[in-house]
C-alpha cells in the first residue's frame, strides 16, 4: 500500500472562505452591483472614478466656481483642476 503525500500548503477541502466584498463598495461579492469585478480588471474602476471626478469639475466650472473653489470642494489640487479644464486629463 502506497501513501500519497500531500503538500503542507494545501488547504483542506471544505474550507470556507469569507466573502468580504471589495474596495469597490461591495459588502458581498456575489451580490455586487458593479458591471465588472474590480479584481477582474482593476483599471476600469479607477478610470470610472476619475471620469466622474472630471465631470464634476466641469459641472462646477460651468456654474461659475473658480479652480481654487473646485479644488477645495473636491479635495484635489488646483493643478488637477487646471489639467482637466485644459483637456489634458484622460
Amino acid at each position: 500500500m502506497t501513501l500519497q503525500r500531500t503538500r503542507a500548503d494545501n488547504l483542506p477541502e471544505g474550507t470556507r472562505y469569507p466573502d468580504t466584498g471589495c474596495p469597490g463598495g461591495c459588502d458581498i461579492s456575489l451580490k455586487c452591483d458593479l458591471p465588472l469585478c474590480i479584481y477582474d480588471n482593476p483599471g476600469w474602476h479607477e478610470r470610472a472614478i476619475r471620469a466622474e471626478r472630471n465631470r464634476n469639475i466641469l459641472r462646477l466650472r460651468i456654474i461659475g466656481q473658480t479652480a481654487l473653489e473646485i479644488a477645495a470642494n473636491l479635495g484635489i489640487s488646483s493643478r488637477t483642476v487646471y489639467r482637466v479644464l485644459s483637456g489634458a486629463a484622460t
